[in-house]
């Protein structure tokens, strides 16, 4: 069937997508779609390591951005959607493409 996706969001419409959200595609997605194509097998500890350190880079760019950008945009609330919209960016984005390399550090652990 046309238009099933087995990702988490849609996983309780049994992979369907909603008509209106079938022709959107967000930079994340696209991200997703092209470049990453990680897969999340990997021991437990490896696991835990890459919620950690998720979280530990989600919060490091809500805070080193903080700053910067209310300056630069004097307190207004675009600085909030500038922050938000890059933190994402990261969270979703770049930190996924380290997968890879936690599925590398797995298998060696297995060896």
């Amino acid at each position: 069937m046309e238009g099933l996706d087995k990702r988490a969001p849609f996983a309780a419409t049994g992979g369907v997508i909603p008509p209106e959200f079938r022709n959107i595609k967000t930079p994340c997605y696209i991200l997703d779609e092209k470049v990453t194509h990680f897969s999340v097998k990997a021991c437990p500890w490896v696991q835990v390591l890459k919620v950690l350190g998720g979280l530990i880079v989600t919060v490091t760019v809500m805070e080193l951005t903080k700053k910067p950008l209310d300056v630069l945009f004097n307190g207004h609330l675009f600085a909030r959607l500038l922050r938000y919209t890059l933190t994402t960016f990261v969270a979703s984005g770049l930190w996924p493409m380290t997968f890879r390399w936690f599925g590398k550090l797995s298998k060696e652990q297995e060896k």
